[in-house]
């Protein structure tokens, strides 16, 4: 198997349940692309916070929040 120029594979383990519970709601073709946003993100804030970023992530002291986008608001002034 022949790696894209310009990047790397990793690899790791994780537990059969938590691969079952992955692959029962992340879609084949979107793990890939997910797992590099989570490091993406995961590599921000250790640069902007520092290694505490690391540390409460392993000691299950960090969380997601999840920002749904802005829905528009209706202009009701005109409404008859």
């Amino acid at each position: 198997m022949s790696i894209t120029p310009g990047k790397v594979r990793v690899n790791f383990e994780i537990d059969n349940e938590l691969n079952r519970r992955w692959q029962n709601c992340v879609q084949w073709g979107s793990r890939g692309p997910t797992l590099r946003m989570l490091v993406e993100r995961m590599v921000e804030s250790a640069e902007e916070h520092g290694q505490i970023m690391i540390g409460a992530i392993l000691d299950g002291n960090f969380t997601f929040a999840y920002k749904p986008p802005a829905v528009p608001k209706r202009d009701t002034s005109g409404e008859d």
